[in-house]
């Protein structure tokens, strides 16, 4: 029997799908199988993931007719025999040591599971942007044996599935599943929150293994279906809260807090048409979740409790507050002809979605301090340093589009270099 199991649940990845099983089969830790999880392609991924099987044994391959992501993932986890489970994402890939670096961690302190930081990353192999990302800031969680029970603030790292190892048999017992919902939206969450909160032994290894796509077209987007994708997904979660209440009932601040979060994310990517319809749709839920005496927001910030109060009490008015965004860019964009945007993370990238047409056209670039570890365009807008815009900083308009703890420092660096019209967004604060 493998040591490990690896997940790939495969839907249309040809483009990506030879680095991918080349960095997976190339590990220094051998002792391997690879299940994939045909989900009903219609390219060809089928014949290039059978090509794999048959010149390696470690590679099994399960063809099915296509029924979203959360199902493959159940039927690759009914196939797995290894000690450990591993999750990769067919347009991913994995560093050559990543295994054997979880699983020797795993093993030598009986890890109910282990996970570790990541690297994002943007277009091919001879043009590639990378970004590291770490799970949390707090380096003492790091390398240490956590019991999350015992340790909450460990809900609030920016976990992934695939950057970790998960042991079979603490899976086995707990029934944790992906939720099985049509399409490839929101069923990693509840794996997520399930897996943190039945562990009771884990570790953060203080390294980045797994190398994660964040330009692959194929990937998902907001449209109206998502919206309800959400709801369900938290749904499940509090549904199996409820089966396991000894064990999770007392995660209730934890389940309120990473939903509110993944609500306004959410509300954020939407298209504005559907926006109104979801926030009544949040609304009446969360306050059916208040009149059972359910919504604890007791690990909320401030900001964040706010937010869920006004959606509570009066969708429409937050509505209206939130699409006031694209008028107030409008507004104060009116009398400049060019203009750039300071930021070229999320929120940088949101105020530019949020833009109408003609004051889109006035953009002539996002705008970082150094370049590096930064994409170099967004949309085809390039993203150039701050410096090379210091010609026109007596004409050129620049948006702050950073988080609210940041934008202090970069008005006042704005300053110091003698831009004249800096911009901030006064109502960045309902939408980010």
């Amino acid at each position: 029997m493998p040591k490990v199991s690896v997940i790939m649940p495969v839907y249309n990845m040809e483009r990506y799908l030879t680095e991918c099983m080349e960095s997976v089969l190339n590990q220094t830790f051998r002792d391997i199988e690879v299940i994939c999880v045909d989900d009903g392609s219609t390219d060809r991924s089928p014949s290039m993931l059978d090509q794999y099987a048959s010149a390696d044994s470690r590679v099994k391959v399960i063809h099915k007719a296509n029924s979203g992501y959360g199902h493959s993932m159940n039927v690759g986890m009914d196939a797995c025999n290894g000690e450990y489970i591993g999750i990769v994402e067919p347009d991913d890939y994995i560093k050559a040591n990543m295994i054997e670096a979880l699983y020797r961690s795993a093993v030598n302190y009986n890890l109910d599971m282990v996970s570790s930081n990541y690297i994002r990353f943007y277009g091919d192999s001879e043009n590639r942007i990378f970004q590291s990302c770490t799970v949390t800031d707090q380096l003492s969680l790091y390398n240490v044996v956590i019991n999350p029970y015992d340790k909450r603030d460990i809900f609030c790292g920016n976990f992934i599935n695939p950057a970790g190892l998960f042991k079979r048999s603490f899976l086995k017992q707990y029934d944790i599943r992906h939720n099985e919902t049509p399409g490839a939206s929101y069923q990693d969450i509840g794996f997520c929150f399930q897996t943190l909160a039945f562990s009771r032994r884990m570790m953060l290894v203080d390294g980045a293994f797994y190398c994660y796509r964040q330009d692959n077209p194929n990937s998902s987007i907001l449209s109206k279906g998502k919206m309800h994708c959400v709801i369900e997904e938290y749904a499940y979660i509090y549904r199996r809260m409820r089966e396991h209440n000894a064990e999770l009932g007392s995660f209730q601040p934890q389940f309120v807090s990473e939903k509110t979060g993944s609500y306004i994310y959410t509300l954020q990517r939407l298209a504005p048409e559907f926006r109104k319809e979801f926030l009544c749709l949040i609304g009446n839920e969360l306050v059916e979740f208040r009149d059972r005496g359910e919504l604890d927001v007791s690990v909320l910030s401030d900001d964040r409790k706010k937010i869920l109060y006004q959606i509570m009490e009066n969708p429409q008015k937050f509505y209206d507050m939130f699409m006031s965004f694209r008028q107030e860019i409008h507004e104060k964009l009116a009398q400049y002809e060019n203009a750039v945007i300071y930021g070229a993370g999320l929120i940088g990238k949101r105020i530019y979605d949020e833009m109408a047409e003609e004051d889109r056209n006035k953009v002539k670039g996002f705008a970082v301090t150094v370049l590096a570890g930064n994409v170099e365009n967004y949309h085809g807008i390039v993203v150039r340093e701050i410096d090379d815009y210091m010609e026109e900083r007596e004409s050129i308009a620049v948006i702050v589009g950073v988080a609210k703890r940041s934008r202090n420092a970069v008005t006042g660096m704005l300053s110091e270099k003698e831009f004249r019209n800096v911009i901030v967004l006064e109502s960045l604060g309902v939408n980010i």
